[in-house]
């Protein structure tokens, strides 16, 4: 678990100062913006919550270029073969430690840090499913491509695993609309009781 606890918290750090920095000039393009629109348009309302859930997407795309674009002292690698590194993972996963460390870097970190861009993407665009792995897909197809001059590997396991995430995120974005529709749905049908 600290494993887990060790990257949120490289995570969150690397990337709060390039959001420190970046994050008012983009709410203040989104203010003008805004402005812009409700003088078009004197009756059009400002959906606060998808502008809240933009905001948290951009957020946390500023934070996931900064921890994928950074250099970690790595090699400057191109593997193309699917699941070849997965698989030499699971193979070697009598290794302790090290194996765990691996697996939960590279497999589960992969797949979760998509997990709000499939979430926050869904919400956005209504929740289609081909938009939103699309979405995910090309996010990560242009993280690994940009990785390429870098002393980064790029990886195609990292786009599986990057857009399976993205597809992890739609399915919880799914499951808590029927929640909430259900929810919504029994105080209606309690109010109208009374």
């Amino acid at each position: 678990m600290s494993y887990i606890t060790e990257y949120f918290c490289r995570f969150s750090s690397e990337g709060a100062a390039a959001l420190a920095a970046v994050l008012p000039v983009y709410l203040l393009f989104r203010a003008i913006c805004l402005d812009k629109r409700r003088q078009q348009c004197l009756y059009q309302k400002i959906n606060a919550c998808a502008e809240t859930a933009g905001v948290l997407l951009f957020s946390y795309l500023i934070m996931l270029f900064v921890q994928t674009f950074s250099d970690n002292g790595g090699v400057n690698e191109i593997r193309l073969v699917p699941f070849q590194i997965i698989s030499g993972q699971i193979a070697h996963r009598n290794d302790g430690t090290l194996f765990y460390r691996e697996f939960i870097y590279n497999i589960l970190g992969n797949t979760a840090v998509f997990v709000p861009v499939g979430f926050l993407t869904a919400y956005l665009c209504g929740g289609r499913f081909g938009k939103t792995v699309l979405s995910g897909l090309w996010l990560s197809l242009l993280i690994e491509t940009v990785q390429l001059p870098l002393n980064r590997t790029s990886d195609v396991d990292d786009l599986i695993l990057n857009t399976a995430g993205a597809v992890i995120g739609w399915v919880v974005y799914r499951l808590l609309r029927l929640v909430f529709k259900k929810a919504a749905a029994n105080h209606k049908e309690k109010k109208q009781q009374e």
